[in-house]
């Protein structure tokens, strides 16, 4: 997963070499209760591409739990 710089409260990451498709990754995430955005609708971006927000440090911990899991990390 690449992960590109930020100075917002989001991270835009580039999912193209983990096997998934932004809204299949969408799908899998909030089944487990963790919400990110597909950005394949956005100009220049496609169905490689999530924004994840940045949150307090217990929701950023379970995000990257969650990820791993879905990942198969």
């Amino acid at each position: 997963v690449k992960v590109y710089p930020s100075k917002g409260n989001f991270l835009l990451l580039n999912i193209g070499k983990t096997g998934f498709k932004s809204g299949d990754l969408v799908k899998a995430l909030a089944g487990r209760g963790v919400l990110i955005r597909n950005c394949a609708g956005f100009r220049g971006l496609s169905d490689e591409y999530v924004r994840v927000s940045v949150g307090l440090m217990k929701e950023n911990r379970a995000f990257i739990r969650v990820f791993k899991e879905v990942l198969g990390d």
